[in-house]
């Protein structure tokens, strides 16, 4: 089974779509700050997340929570705006503001050490930029450098990780 999580007026055909918004076509709809959301645990092969996770309260309980509706092994996928992106400022509901190294703090925890993910673990799979307009055609080693110095560098930031969870033979599940 497939979510989209935050469909809007995306309705994925094969996907359970949902949202905070209640429309006809909306399968689903529930707040996402609060928990847990109303599936069964070890649901979802693939999870499927646009600009969402920017407006909850506490992202970090939304990971959780995607976690434990997941299956093993599933993909979970999110996009938000880049930070310094001006379509990340653009909604005075934003709660939160993503950069890179953010996105993979949440995830994996390694730049504050906090734990933040009760033990729930995900192996990364890839973490893409998406260039503004602007920059489209522009070489990497100049981006790098520009990012540091202009806004709207990049628009939005893809992360893709699959969940792992402990296997019953397995007790000390491998995190990449």
């Amino acid at each position: 089974m497939k979510l989209n999580l935050g469909c809007g007026k995306e309705i994925k055909e094969g996907f359970i779509n949902v949202d905070i918004l209640k429309d006809k076509t909306i399968d689903k709809s529930f707040d996402f700050n609060i928990f847990p959301y109303p599936f069964e645990d070890d649901t979802f092969d693939y999870i499927y997340s646009r600009n969402v996770l920017e407006y909850p309260k506490e992202p970090i309980k939304v990971i959780n929570e995607l976690h434990r509706i997941s299956k093993n092994k599933a993909i979970i996928e999110i996009i938000v705006p880049h930070y310094r992106s001006s379509s990340a400022w653009s909604d005075i509901l934003s709660n939160s503001w993503f950069s890179e190294f953010s996105l993979k703090s949440i995830f994996f925890g390694s730049i504050t050490n906090l734990k933040t993910l009760e033990n729930n673990k995900f192996k990364f799979i890839s973490l893409k930029k998406k260039h503004s307009i602007l920059f489209k055609y522009f070489p990497n080693f100049i981006l790098y450098v520009l990012k540091k110095y202009l806004n709207n560098v990049y628009s939005l930031m893809t992360i893709k990780v699959m969940v792992i969870k402990q296997d019953e033979k397995d007790s000390n599940p491998v995190v990449i």
